[in-house]
Parts: structure tokens; C-alpha cells; sequence
């Protein structure tokens, strides 16, 4: 009851903070997939029967992911939408696995992974170590937090 409470009232400020910079919230509930396609097909019908418009581009963004269940999610997200999975380059605003799980999709809709797993940028190197990698976490860790810096965090979108 906690828990379900704590999501509730995290995604209802959620949606107000994203209101209030002029955006908007959506919450599906089923296979990620299928509910993406739902509201692509609610959105351009909607479009073409308010400004005669009947292509409009969809914008699919979501946090970049390493593990096959997820991968398979994106590419699931792809076939539903009519779009074809190309790889991108790697740079700190999009990143790509380079094969056909990651990037982005091709067509009049656009699917971006975004890095957002950890502070650092997975782009830059992490430390050489002299000898070998520390057994224990502490003193990689250590080394790590010396050498590597945390990125500015981005502009809030307007």
C-alpha cells in the first residue's frame, strides 16, 4: 500500500512538473509496445481530422539499455510502429549499442535512446589502472571518483 502510494503520488507531481514547463504526462498500462502504437494511432488520427494533416512525426524517446529483455522491448517498439532499427554514433546526448538492438529507427518517426543509467558518461574512458583492476569496490571506486568528472546536467527543456 506504501509503495503503490509512493509511485501514485510520484507520478502525479511528475505530471505537474511537467506541466508546468508546457508539457504533458501519458500513462499507459499493458506491453510497452502496444500501448505506443495505441497512442500513435489516437495521436494521427487526431491530427488529420483537426488540421486535415495526416502524417505526423512521433518522437520515441527512452533511456538507453544494455540487457536482451530490454533490447527486445526496443525492437518490439520499432516493429509496432512501422519503423527500421539503424545504429547511431555515440555522443553524450545519444548513445548506441552499434548493431541493430540500439539507436534509433528510421522513418517519419523517430526513436532515440538516451544514456541515463549512470552519472559518468559511458563515452568517456574510464582510468587505466597500473597492474590489475582492484579486487574490491572501494578501491576502484576511489580511483574512479579521482579521474572521472560528472557532466554538467542538461537545460530543462522549454
Amino acid at each position: 500500500p506504501r509503495r503503490a502510494q509512493f509511485i501514485l503520488e510520484s507520478v502525479a507531481d511528475l505530471r505537474n512538473n511537467l506541466e508546468r514547463c508546457g508539457s504533458g504526462l501519458m500513462v499507459g498500462v499493458g506491453k510497452t509496445e502496444l500501448v505506443l502504437a495505441r497512442i500513435a494511432a489516437k495521436v494521427a488520427s487526431a491530427a488529420a481530422s483537426t488540421d486535415g494533416v495526416s502524417g505526423v512525426v512521433l518522437n520515441v524517446v527512452c533511456q538507453e539499455e544494455i540487457c536482451s529483455e530490454e533490447l527486445s522491448v526496443n525492437d518490439a517498439v520499432c516493429s509496432a510502429l512501422g519503423l527500421t532499427m539503424v545504429s547511431t554514433d555515440t555522443n553524450t546526448n545519444s548513445a548506441s549499442n552499434n548493431n541493430t538492438n540500439g539507436g534509433k529507427c528510421e522513418s517519419q518517426s523517430n526513436f532515440e535512446t538516451v544514456w541515463g543509467s549512470t552519472l559518468y558518461d559511458p563515452t568517456i574512458t574510464l582510468p587505466l589502472f597500473d597492474g590489475a583492476i582492484p579486487d574490491t569496490f572501494t578501491p576502484f571506486r576511489k580511483e574512479v571518483e579521482k579521474s572521472c568528472k560528472i557532466g554538467v546536467p542538461l537545460d530543462v527543456p522549454s
